[in-house]
């Protein structure tokens, strides 16, 4: 009989996304870890910061708890989906210049998107739509903090980048705030320091106060990274 591992996690402040919990995508990357190729990962609770929680990896189940209040879980899965051309860097730079000015107060710190984030403390992902299409792109600038010391990039860094994105793409399905209620994805091929990147993200689907959403990842050249599908909840 396998016994659970069981490893000690603490989400810091500045991976927040509203100001006192987690982000979402980054807290989706830390379980995903630990689930080898595709992980689906359900957010149950907001994601307390600063607080000693407890990651609980099982055979076919890793778990976050905050004492015996669960938090999210995360299990092996398959994803099938089509995902669209990017759009070149150049164009993702001019893309970023459209970034919405407003953003709901509770969002203006968060660790992916939150315009309040200075350089080398977020990762400043500003996604914007594509003229003519129902995309949004943004150039990804990464930092050295992200990547270990082969020049590696973080696996929850993966996850964080295909979160927020995927929120923007919803505009023309809600007008509403919404929070992430659960990522599928898979990393296709690492990320690696001084690559150019481009994140889009583009709609799916509503079902009632369920808004379906896709994200992707590629280098500059096209070469596809990662991507994940979103459930998001009407808030």
């Amino acid at each position: 009989m396998n016994v659970p591992q069981t490893i000690s996690v603490k989400i810091e402040q500045k991976f927040c996304g509203p100001p006192n919990s987690g982000n979402g995508g980054y807290v989706c990357g830390l379980i995903a870890e630990q689930i080898p190729e595709v992980a689906s990962v359900t957010l149950r609770k907001p994601i307390p910061l600063e607080v000693d929680l407890t990651l609980e990896v099982g055979a076919h189940l890793v778990t976050l708890r905050n004492e015996n209040e669960l938090i999210a879980e995360g299990k092996t899965a398959s994803l099938e989906m089509e995902v669209p051309s990017p759009p070149s860097y150049s164009s993702a730079l001019e893309h970023r210049e459209n970034y919405p000015d407003f953003r709901p107060e509770y969002f203006q710190t968060c660790f992916v998107c939150g315009p309040q984030r200075k350089v080398a403390d977020g990762l400043r992902i500003f996604t914007a739509p594509k003229e003519g299409s129902d995309l949004v792109a943004a150039p990804w600038e990464t930092f050295p903090g992200l990547f270990d010391a082969r020049g590696k990039l973080g696996y929850p860094y993966y996850h964080a980048a295909l979160d927020c994105p995927g929120a923007f793409a919803l505009s023309k399905l809600t007008d509403k705030p919404m929070l992430l209620g659960r990522m599928t994805a898979k990393v296709v091929e690492e990320i690696w320091a001084g690559e150019q990147l481009i994140v889009i993200g583009w709609p799916l689907a509503k079902d009632g106060r369920k808004v379906y959403s896709g994200t992707a990842i590629f280098r500059a050249d096209g070469q596809l990274k990662a991507f994940a599908k979103s459930v998001w909840i009407e808030i």
